[in-house]
């Protein structure tokens, strides 16, 4: 797994990409890998996300993922655009009823919103749901209680 995340062959990895990874990878429920990954990159623990913790958490997150699965990395500006979209005002979302914060008035996503987000955002549900059986193909999977040994272990 070292080896896979360290594609520059720097005997690095990534920390964030490391977690955030292996917790969609894990057993945990969609919800649960949302919350997980909310609480991983709110850096400054405000209990919300910015527009660039967000564009950081999809970028770092679906990184490792591809890097562990052998796919290609999305494109820099679908990630972009798919974190901008939490933050604009759409009321039609998916056919659902997102009332979606204006950057101008609040530039920040709370984990109520990014859960709804994660939910509806058609990006964001397939990646979650992709990763949401390995232990169903006998793959060895992380439990909820080993990925917060793992963030502790970073802090």
């Amino acid at each position: 797994m070292f080896t896979t995340l360290d594609d520059d062959e720097n005997d690095l990895v990534d920390a964030l990409e490391f977690i955030s990874a292996f917790a969609v990878m894990s057993s945990m429920t969609p919800a649960e890998k949302a919350r997980f990954v909310f609480g991983v990159f709110d850096l400054d623990e405000s209990g919300d996300l910015s527009p660039q913790e967000l564009a950081l958490a999809l970028r770092t997150t679906a990184s490792g993922l591809c890097k562990l699965s052998d796919m290609d990395v999305p494109l820099e500006e679908d990630i972009k655009r798919v974190a901008a979209a939490a933050f604009l005002r759409d009321n039609t979302f998916n056919g659902s009823a997102l009332a979606r914060l204006s950057p101008k008035s609040a530039p920040f996503l709370t984990l109520a919103e990014f859960l709804t987000y994660a939910e509806a955002s058609p990006e964001l549900s397939a990646w979650l749901s992709f990763y949401d059986d390995l232990d169903e193909l006998d793959v060895p999977v992380l439990k909820s209680s080993d990925l917060d040994e793992l963030c502790e272990l970073v802090r």
